[in-house]
């Protein structure tokens, strides 16, 4: 091979490299957007249940 096609074949390389590291991230961005919604949700359940003790124990002074 001469120099031209070495050129073309490294080229060709970084242009394959490139498209599977844009895919690498956009995959790893998704899982962590979906990471963060889970814990919002988690920290959403656990403010519901503190408020819903505060009202159990309300109740219970009130009988």
């Amino acid at each position: 091979m001469d120099g031209m096609s070495y050129f073309v074949l490294g080229i060709t390389i970084a242009i394959i490299f490139f498209i599977i590291n844009m895919l690498f991230t956009r995959w790893f961005l998704g899982i962590s957007k979906i990471i963060n919604k889970l814990e919002k949700s988690l920290d959403e359940e656990k403010e519901i249940n503190r408020n819903l003790k505060k009202i159990i124990e309300k109740m219970e002074e009130n009988k």
